[in-house]
């Protein structure tokens, strides 16, 4: 998993690096260092255990899962790292405040409008919401208990959720990657699914199916874009729950730009989505 995330970190400046849009950016480090372990600090002399995904506030502060170190890490736009929930080496699945909490392997993260943090909390199998004074409580899912059900709080069920977004009503949109399926859960914790694999369809097997969905982004039409892991494309589920590929060819890796079908990824990992609808893709 390390290995991917550099992967993921290379291909994306790389990819800016070679491309005529990249003239009059510079890149450096803004916080960690090549150091498997969680330190706070500021810049450089902070460190991070498997960094995965992050969010950013309206101040520009940017929060990590810090994930083999089951922590949410606080990066302001000065480069100061802090610790905002679970503890250093302690894995586990409590609810709290700050340091109190425990996680089990976070993966993704997504942030409201309001400032409150959601969390996939992997192992666990269940969705952590984070107040922004850093109060943890279980949204959905039962801790440690993984299977494919819906219904509020923890009466739902998931299967390894990663990736995570907020739609334009605040709902959290879920890849659960176990169950190939896309789910929503309300502010109140409420766990419907919007999109579940099916052996066939009306556009055949590859557009029926998700294979290993591990990223999610929303557009402000509410479209759900999707990564589809094993087939090397980019999905999108429409809001009347349509499926189709928008980028990539389902069995055919490659890094080919092109419009389309006809582009290429290899284990394509993460999407964003900005205000003006275009996607930007981790090929890592």
């Amino acid at each position: 998993m390390r290995s991917l995330f550099l992967l993921v970190l290379i291909s994306i400046c790389t990819a800016y690096a070679q491309s005529p849009q990249a003239a009059g950016y510079r890149f450096s480090a803004f916080a960690g260092q090549p150091v498997l372990e969680s330190l706070d600090g500021t810049g450089r002399s902070a460190s991070f255990a498997l960094p995965n995904n992050a969010a950013i506030d309206r101040e520009g502060n940017v929060y990590i899962t810090d994930s083999q170190g089951n922590t949410i890490r606080k990066i302001t736009p000065a480069g100061v790292v802090t610790t905002l929930a679970g503890l250093v080496g302690e894995g586990g699945t409590a609810d709290g405040l700050g340091a109190a909490a425990r996680f089990n392997f976070p993966y993704g993260i997504a942030i409201d409008p309001a400032g409150n943090l959601y969390v996939s909390d992997w192992y666990s199998h269940t969705i952590r919401k984070i107040s922004p004074a850093g109060m943890v409580t279980t949204l959905a899912g039962m801790p440690r208990v993984y299977g494919e059900a819906d219904g509020a709080g923890s009466e739902a069920r998931f299967q390894s959720p990663s990736g995570l977004a907020v739609d334009v009503d605040g709902n959290i949109i879920v890849a659960d990657m176990g169950n190939d399926a896309i789910r929503r859960v309300s502010p109140a914790g409420v766990v419907t699914t919007v999109f579940k694999s099916t052996a066939a369809g009306s556009g055949g097997v590859s557009e029926a199916i998700l294979y290993v969905p591990i990223s999610v982004a929303v557009d402000p039409s509410n479209n759900i874009y999707v990564i589809d892991l094993v087939q090397d494309t980019v999905r999108r589920l429409s809001p009347d729950g349509q499926l189709s590929t928008v980028a990539g060819s389902a069995g055919n890796s490659g890094s080919r730009d092109g419009v389309g079908r006809e582009a290429r990824f290899s284990i394509p990992q993460g999407v964003a989505a900005d205000w003006a609808g275009n996607g930007y893709i981790a090929d890592s």
